[in-house]
């Protein structure tokens, strides 16, 4: 893969800082290997292709990395990257350290002890405050959303086709495989024409790949988008409930001020204007019975591409909310919740650390692109 990347990184403008982030990603991944197999890793879709867009894409990764690789503790984070059973958790972490880094907030990864230890310590005003990141959904359920949809942006990207549709939440690994095996296939067929494939796993996805002028016989709603069907055993709400409680009732420094993160990448557009729409909702209500949470942020992230649904938003004052597009096309739905019950007072430092961070961070590639300079996809909505 290095001596792939060494030569084809010659063909574009960003490929030689494109090498180089390929080069640190190796070498952070490799020194903290625990799969033999590493065609089944996560991380593989980053660097399986190059483009202008890929290294764009890849470089900017490693400009995140770059803010808190050094940071007390990161080592620990780097060595569960690797492992591809960990590598969600670990890199929702990461993207939560560079929120709080971005913000000139003072942050560690603290090192695991007996009893409750917290994923992140952050110091606002010389006051130690605890921060915990989760992932709603079940680890199987998010490793196969991150592997499909890893596919279909590497394929949008190397292939210069439009890819959209919808699947099932829960795939076998043969259903998974049967579908970017024909995804696969129908992006081979269309690029470099005017062409539509319409790719169908009966009962498991729908997915069509189209090139040229035929993009636009993409149902519009799909277009560049995707979804994904099939509600766990319990509503949407009430998992991402269960995980409020679940931190809740850790003990994290004795019980001292905290905040709490949630990333969902299933939620979709109807369960945020559940959450929105009214002036009280459950979330924040679950949020008030813990005196040591001092506030939450939901953060709904959405792959290369996907659609921004509009979400019908009530303002109030425990409750914000935003929706955003990053440089590297990634978009981004974020509630924010100030918990006015606590025993200790939120904290704005972190509030505005997540509220904030669009522009902080399109701040901060422009700033090291004029070390380094980088071709930005998009500017930050």
């Amino acid at each position: 893969m290095e001596r792939f990347h060494k030569k084809v990184s010659a063909d574009h403008s960003n490929g030689v800082q494109g090498y180089e982030a390929f080069v640190y990603f190796r070498s952070l991944l490799e020194r903290n290997w625990t799969d033999s197999d590493s065609n089944k890793h996560p991380f593989r879709h980053w660097v399986m292709a190059a483009s202008e867009m890929h290294y764009a894409r890849l470089i900017q990764l490693e400009r995140r990395f770059e803010l808190v690789d050094g940071t007390n503790g990161f080592k620990s984070r780097a060595k569960r990257l690797a492992d591809k059973s960990e590598y969600l958790s670990a890199m929702t972490e990461i993207e939560t350290a560079v929120k709080l880094k971005l913000a000139g907030i003072d942050i560690s990864f603290p090192k695991a002890k007996s009893g409750d230890t917290p994923d992140i310590l952050a110091i606002v005003d010389g006051c130690d405050y605890w921060v915990e990141v989760k992932c709603v959904n079940p680890p199987g359920i998010e490793n196969q959303l991150s592997d499909l949809t890893g596919l279909i942006m590497s394929t949008m990207m190397s292939k210069h086709v439009t890819i959209g549709g919808f699947w099932r939440q829960r795939l076998t690994e043969e259903d998974l495989q049967q579908i970017k095996d024909k995804v696969t296939l129908a992006a081979d067929e269309v690029t470099g024409k005017d062409e539509l494939r319409k790719v169908n796993v009966r009962g498991k996805a729908t997915l069509y790949v189209g090139s040229g002028n035929r993009v636009a016989d993409i149902p519009e709603e799909y277009r560049g988008s995707f979804r994904v069907w099939g509600r766990g055993p319990r509503p949407h709400i009430e998992r991402v409930m269960s995980k409020i409680i679940e931190k809740g009732e850790k003990n994290y420094f004795g019980g001292g001020p905290g905040f709490l993160v949630l990333y969902d990448r299933l939620m979709d557009s109807r369960s945020l204007d559940e959450i929105c729409k009214n002036e009280v909702d459950d979330l924040g209500l679950v949020i008030t019975t813990y005196p040591q949470i001092s506030g939450m942020a939901l953060i709904v992230p959405s792959d290369f591409g996907a659609r921004i649904s509009p979400v019908t938003y009530l303002p109030t004052p425990d409750r914000d909310f935003k929706t955003y597009a990053l440089p590297d096309m990634s978009t981004e739905n974020l509630i924010v919740w100030k918990n006015r019950h606590a025993d200790f007072k939120p904290p704005s430092a972190i509030f505005n650390a997540f509220m904030n961070y669009p522009k902080a961070y399109a701040k901060y590639l422009d700033e090291r692109n004029r070390l380094s300079p980088l071709k930005i996809l998009h500017s930050p909505g």
